[in-house]
């Protein structure tokens, strides 16, 4: 018997003839386009949200300069109403002594004089603050109209003069009495004592200090 021969093993090749394609090609050409659209989506996306969610130079420059202005001006009210609260007490008796027309003209003028002293040069602050500066200020030189009248004997003069200066200090007062809530100090009333049935404002029904925050 002759040996058995075994033919050796054939290897299995593959042949693409021309013109015939890898049959994986046509997903990568539509898998690869996705995964690029959506890595640009993202990449674009979150540069677009952080430009969208993080200030601009000038957006925070100008918030900064909000919160120094605010910061500023809390410290402007509180040392207005330090300053109107003196003069408050130095200037009351002035304006008793002038609705009695008794008490020594010399030391109201002299008082006034001071008063007004205190006021000039004035801080740059906020307007509501400005405004009420600006109305004590005008209430001080009033007065010292009224006092002027009364030493030169126009009792009348110095009555109306006494009257208009109570009003416009009501008027300093009252928008003082509104800056001190809101910059968190809550109410403060610093008002003259005003004649009965006169035009000043008077201060409202809050408690001192109420509203403090």
């Amino acid at each position: 018997m002759s040996p058995r021969t075994t033919a050796p093993a054939r290897r299995r090749t593959r042949s693409f003839r021309l013109g015939q394609t890898d049959d994986t090609a046509p997903v990568r050409r539509r898998v690869l386009p996705a995964v690029l659209a959506f890595v640009v989506g993202a990449v674009v996306f979150g540069v677009g949200g952080y430009l969208v969610g993080s200030p601009s130079e000038e957006a925070q420059m100008a918030a900064d300069i909000r919160a120094a202005d605010a910061a500023r001006d809390k410290v402007q009210v509180k040392e207005l109403t330090d300053l109107a609260r003196a003069t408050r007490d130095d200037l009351a008796p002035v304006v008793a002594g002038l609705a009695a027309h008794e008490g020594d003209a010399a030391a109201w003028q002299r008082t006034v004089e001071g008063a007004a002293r205190s006021f000039d040069d004035p801080p740059s602050g906020a307007t509501a603050t400005n405004v009420a500066r600006g109305s004590l200020a005008t209430a001080i030189d009033q007065l010292a109209v009224a006092v002027a009248a009364h030493q030169q004997g126009h009792h009348e003069l110095a009555t109306r003069q006494r009257d208009l200066a109570v009003t416009a200090w009501s008027v300093g007062a009252t928008q003082l009495d509104q800056i001190n809530v809101d910059a968190g100090y809550g109410h403060q009333h610093v008002y003259l004592q005003s004649e009965p049935g006169g035009e000043a404002f008077t201060p409202d029904g809050e408690p001192e200090g109420h509203g403090h925050r």
